[in-house]
């Protein structure tokens, strides 16, 4: 089972997804999220032992480390299985389009190029299991999937731009389904699954593994844009830092 918070900005539930991959509010049962969700009392009330991926709802600089320390303690503990982040999105990434290849320091790591492409390929894997046809960037498999590692030549990779708007389209198809079919289209089977895992077996399963996987990756562009020297995401005003 997946926690998570859901709904408008400002707005946001708690909610739980289920091993069906259905969404469950959880505001007649729980709180809003936080740390103490996921103590050994509380996940006895959500009658489970763990859940499996804990989100981190929003990169709130000031508080990052230590609401990471947190999440850190829970999966520790076993409360969670996996933690992440979300609420990066594809603008950050688009900030790093004037250096692409940069690293997150002298030890390696995903640039912002392979980000980019690994986010589109798999965006198409997730065209391919909603609607049964080829993978579209299938061509860009080799320099991005599961499998690949990042290399420090531009020349062998598609031109950045092209590739992160690539992305919107494919994340606009998503969309699109999600339009079409509503609420009642995440039940739908399908109509392909990856060979070797399971959970894709739903549709509103398969979008929630795929877009918390991309809430991993851009959660590890935050490195990049740092080493980057890009601007925080938020820089807090006086008046915050004094309450």
């Amino acid at each position: 089972m997946k926690l998570l918070r859901y709904g408008n900005v400002g707005e946001e539930r708690p909610g739980i997804v289920d091993v069906e991959g259905r969404l469950r509010d959880l505001s007649g049962a729980s709180g809003d999220i936080t740390g103490a969700t996921l103590t050994p009392e509380s996940l006895e009330k959500l009658q489970t032992d763990y859940v499996d991926l804990l989100l981190l709802h929003f990169p709130v600089t000031i508080l990052r480390k230590k609401t990471w320390q947190a999440a850190e303690e829970i999966l520790a503990a076993g409360g969670a299985k996996t933690i992440g982040v979300s609420n990066y999105t594809i603008r950050h990434l688009e900030e790093m389009k004037d250096d692409p290849l940069l690293r997150p320091g002298p030890w390696g790591g995903n640039h912002a190029m392979w980000i980019a492409g690994h986010l589109t390929v798999v965006e198409g894997r997730l065209q391919q299991m909603l609607h049964g046809t080829p993978n579209p960037v299938h061509q860009w498999k080799p320099l991005f999937d599961w499998g690949s590692e990042p290399v420090d030549d531009l020349a062998v990779y598609p031109p950045f731009e092209e590739v992160v708007q690539k992305f919107k389209e494919l994340r606009g198809q998503t969309h699109a389904f999600l339009d079409e079919f509503g609420e009642e289209g995440l039940d739908r089977p399908t109509k392909c699954q990856p060979p070797g895992f399971s959970g894709f077996d739903t549709a509103g399963a398969a979008i929630l593994i795929i877009a918390g996987h991309a809430c991993g990756h851009l959660g590890g562009l935050t490195v990049v844009r740092a080493a980057a020297g890009k601007q925080r995401l938020f820089n807090p005003s006086e008046e915050l830092r004094a309450f």
